[in-house]
């Protein structure tokens, strides 16, 4: 319990609560799959190539690659978003409407119940370590996935438009 509670005061100091990053809704995109090894995650980084993305929320290098459960855990989403501490030994997932990371309070998502548990305290990073938070994604893409997806794009959308009306900080 003391060392829950050092982590979580470590946490609060080190890094700020976290606000959602409406410049990582952009980014999203749908797949089959998540990477399951340090290489595979490394090589799907180097693709998306989160560090060049304009964004306003961090500096380059701390928007980073991340493939994440939706929350109704029925897709996978990668994702460019600032990395997050991760307590309470639960799968992260990725919400749109806060366009942030965030723990995964489903019953499933409980890490520290699987085969091979989730640490209490780990970055959402490294999430690739922990493959059970990817098992209980059904193999058919349901109704509730394609309406996520559909409200990702419209919020997307949305976004972009406002960004390309009040100008971007290089515009002013």
């Amino acid at each position: 319990m003391e060392i829950v509670l050092l982590c979580m005061i470590y946490t609060f100091i080190s890094h700020p609560v976290t606000l959602g990053c409406d410049d990582s809704v952009a980014t999203v995109k749908f797949v089959e799959k998540c990477p399951v090894s340090s290489k595979e995650w490394t090589a799907k980084a180097a693709d998306k190539a989160c560090h060049v993305v304009n964004q306003s929320c961090t500096s380059p290098d701390n928007f980073q690659y991340h493939c994440l459960m939706n929350p109704s855990r029925d897709s996978y989403v990668e994702v460019c978003a600032p990395p997050r501490n991760l307590i309470g030994g639960l799968c992260p997932e990725f919400n749109l409407f806060g366009s942030r990371i965030q723990n995964n309070y489903n019953v499933e998502s409980d890490c520290k119940q699987f085969s091979s548990p989730c640490p209490t305290y780990y970055r959402s990073t490294e999430v690739y370590k922990y493959q059970d938070c990817f098992i209980s994604l059904s193999k058919t893409q349901s109704t509730e996935s394609s309406k996520y997806e559909k409200t990702v794009n419209k919020i997307s959308t949305t976004i972009n438009s406002t960004s390309k009306e009040s100008g971007t900080l290089e515009d002013k």
